[in-house]
């Protein structure tokens, strides 16, 4: 259902940005954030975006779609489920609609992806998924916000993961208070950080001047946790939907296998029913063939003795061609039956067929 965009808000700047359709959805709980990071990119309009931990690839794409009017958005991932590579789904979406945008890198390890994305220099936001890149990885959240561009956002998903605790507190509270961040608690929990001395956007600053010790009021709290939930119960159903659709493939798939074995055991009843008949017909044309005096079994045997004049030889009477055939009727009409049993089955199938089909339209 569509969702209404809020009256104008006296802190929160371009609300539009929240109601962003992505056109990558899954029903990941980082989509609970996707409407945050469209209004980051309302707000601060990156020219180069970098992701640590694509993972399922929402928020890569997220980035990717907030970009595409003029910008870039690298991401890294491991992908260990698909062989240390980049899954073909995310590539194919890449090029279908992000090609110029978006530069997807596998790397063998979160180690390796976090090297990667402090190579590539100066960005105007950086995504860290936490929950992608696992809790054992060692990351150097300061490292990586001091090497943002000038304003440069540094986006933090699965901060409420208590074994990232230290290092976020130890974020926080580094050298004096440099640096400055904003908590929201849906979902896995994320963080916007910036350096102290930076200065972001106005909607930006706004809500850093509201915020106490990082919290958000609640009032700017339950905007975002209201559009991102309407997001995941949006991505939820349409994964809903999905199953259905897969199931019903499925179940249109096995019945026409069953129609087709109907239709392959009637082919082979038919043949075996042609090749009686002909059997049939080729007996009775043998016999219609066959001379007066000559039965079906062969010419008689010479007797020994002269037959006496007065005996008349009785001539072997010709089997009719009705007695020819009639040694088939009985077998031919079971296969008729079975053949009738076999349509009538078929019969029902297509009828089953044709209420999925009209059901489902």
């Amino acid at each position: 259902m569509t969702q209404a965009p809020p009256a104008p808000h006296p802190v929160l700047a371009r609300p539009e940005a929240l109601f962003a359709r992505p056109r990558f959805l899954g029903s990941g709980l980082i989509a609970l954030h996707l409407p945050v990071l469209f209004w980051l990119c309302a707000e601060r309009v990156p020219r180069r975006a970098l992701v640590a931990g694509v993972g399922d690839g929402m928020a890569h794409f997220a980035l990717c779609q907030a970009l595409e009017a003029g910008g870039s958005c690298t991401g890294y991932g491991t992908w260990a489920e698909a062989g240390g590579h980049v899954p073909a789904a995310l590539r194919a979406h890449e090029e279908l609609h992000h090609d110029r945008v978006s530069h997807l890198q596998a790397r063998a390890s979160a180690e390796a992806v976090l090297a990667a994305v402090a190579e590539e220099g100066a960005a105007d936001l950086l995504l860290v998924d936490l929950a992608a890149l696992g809790a054992d990885v060692d990351a150097d959240l300061a490292g990586l916000l001091a090497g943002l561009a000038p304003g440069g956002l540094l986006v933090l998903h699965g901060t409420r993961d208590r074994r990232w605790q230290d290092r976020l507190d130890g974020l926080a509270g580094q050298a004096g208070g440099q640096a400055r961040h904003l908590a929201l608690a849906t979902g896995l929990g994320l963080w916007i950080v910036t350096r102290r001395g930076d200065t972001g956007p106005a909607g930006l600053e706004r809500l850093f001047a509201l915020a106490e010790g990082g919290d958000l009021p609640e009032a700017e709290t339950r905007i975002f946790a209201q559009v991102g939930q309407g997001l995941l119960a949006l991505a939820e159903a349409q994964a809903a939907r999905d199953d259905r659709d897969r199931a019903e493939v499925t179940t249109l798939r096995e019945t026409l296998d069953r129609l087709r074995a109907v239709h392959d055991r009637e082919l082979a009843e038919m043949t075996v029913i042609t090749e009686e008949l002909h059997v049939a017909l080729a007996a009775r044309d043998a016999a219609a063939d066959m001379p007066s005096d000559v039965s079906a079994d062969g010419p008689p045997e010479a007797s020994p003795q002269a037959v006496p004049p007065q005996a008349t030889p009785q001539a072997t009477p010709l089997a009719s061609p009705q007695a020819e055939t009639a040694p088939a009727a009985e077998p031919t009409a079971d296969l008729a039956a079975d053949l009738a049993g076999a349509r009538a089955e078929a019969a029902d199938l297509r009828a089953q067929l044709d209420g999925m089909r009209n059901s489902r339209a």
